[in-house]
């Protein structure tokens, strides 16, 4: 069974606490990426997503790019394509990344095993965890990285 450490993406994209909703948009568009870990100097106190900005039914002048992957990571995020697609920002609303972020930050290890990792995700009912070595985060496992490590174990 594989570990945290081979099924992560170890090149992770961290948001910073302190940016604006405008500057996360335009970070998640440019990486067309969901979500992720976020900074607070060094530290990683907590994590940010699409989901979140839905959640927080903010209106936006920006719109996130339809790329597929994109799509498909909202989904696996519980953001319809069409939440998606209706991101729009119209004003500067004053709030930070760290205002509408999930402060809770699930690590695991490199060695920690797909299942267990799949055992937190469903526990905690979340869709990415920041695979961590000395307390520093070195990748992140998405809940598409445990699906697609499944879907290749049953073929």
């Amino acid at each position: 069974m594989p570990t945290a450490r081979e099924m992560m993406t170890s090149d992770v994209r961290f948001a910073r606490a302190e940016w604006s909703l405008e500057e996360l948009m335009g970070f998640l568009t440019e990486h067309a990426i969901t979500g992720a870990p976020v900074l607070d100097g060094e530290k990683t106190v907590g994590v940010v997503s699409a989901t979140d900005l839905v959640r927080n039914r903010l209106p936006t002048r920006f719109t996130l790019p339809e790329s597929s992957e994109m799509l498909s990571q909202a989904a696996t995020g519980g953001v319809s394509a069409d939440e998606l697609r209706g991101l729009r920002f119209e004003q500067d609303s004053g709030l930070t990344v760290r205002d509408i972020m999930t402060p809770l930050v699930y690590d695991v290890s490199g060695d920690t095993p797909a299942r267990e990792i799949a055992d937190v995700m469903v526990r905690g009912r979340i869709h990415r965890v920041v695979v961590t070595h000395r307390g520093k985060p070195i990748g992140i496992v998405s809940a598409l990285d445990v699906l697609r490590h499944f879907q290749e174990q049953s073929t």
